[in-house]
C-alpha cells in the first residue's frame, strides 16, 4: 500500500476511534486513553520535521474541535512531535536519516520501540493534563492522573503495534 494512503487511513481511523470511542471511556473517572498519538509515533523517520509538526497539530486540533478542549490536544500533540527527533536520537543514536528504518517493533526492536513510544506518550500526557488542570494546587493528583493516562495509552499503543505486526507477518 502507498505510504501516503496508509498514513491517511491511519489518521482518519485514529481520529474516529479517539472521538467516538475512547473519549467516552473513562477509567477510574479521570483517565481517558489516548490512542491518536499513535499516528505521530508511526510516521516514518524520513518524514520532514515540519510535516510531522503540521500533521500533529492538525490531528490535535481536530480532536479539540470534537471534544471542546480549545488547543489542549493540539498543543500536547505538537509538543510530542517537536521532541520526536530528540527522542529518536536518544533511542536510536545510530539511525541514519536515509535509512529505511521505520518506527515499528520489527525495525527497532521491542525495547527501542517501547522506549520511543513511551517517551512521546508520557510527554504528551503530562502536558495535556497539566494544561487541562492549569493549576499546581493538586499537583500530586495531577501527576498521578498523567501517569495513569500515559500507562494506559502506552499499553494500548503497544497492543496495536503488536497486533499490526502479527497481522502484517501473516500476510
Amino acid at each position: 500500500m502507498n505510504v501516503y494512503l496508509g498514513n491517511t487511513i491511519r489518521f482518519v481511523i485514529l481520529v474516529l476511534v479517539q472521538i467516538f470511542i475512547l473519549n467516552n471511556l473513562y477509567l477510574h473517572s479521570f483517565v481517558v486513553p489516548i490512542l491518536y498519538l499513535y499516528f505521530v509515533i508511526k510516521l516514518p523517520f524520513k518524514t520532514s520535521n515540519v510535516l510531522v509538526l503540521l500533521l500533529a497539530f492538525l490531528m490535535g486540533i481536530i480532536i479539540d474541535l470534537f471534544t471542546g478542549t480549545p488547543g489542549l490536544n493540539a498543543a500536547s500533540c505538537t509538543a510530542a512531535a517537536f521532541i520526536r527527533p530528540a527522542v529518536v536520537r536518544v533511542v536510536l543514536p545510530k539511525l541514519n536519516k536515509d535509512s529505511n528504518t521505520n518506527p515499528s517493533i520489527t525495525d527497532m526492536g521491542m525495547l527501542n520501540f517501547f522506549a520511543y513510544a513511551s517517551l512521546l506518550i508520557i510527554t504528551h500526557s503530562l502536558l495535556l493534563i497539566l494544561l487541562e488542570v492549569f493549576s499546581f494546587q493538586y499537583l500530586g493528583r495531577t501527576l498521578w492522573c498523567a501517569l495513569l493516562t500515559a500507562l494506559v495509552s502506552i499499553l494500548m499503543v503497544m497492543c496495536c503495534e503488536l497486533f499490526f505486526q502479527l497481522w502484517h507477518n501473516k500476510k
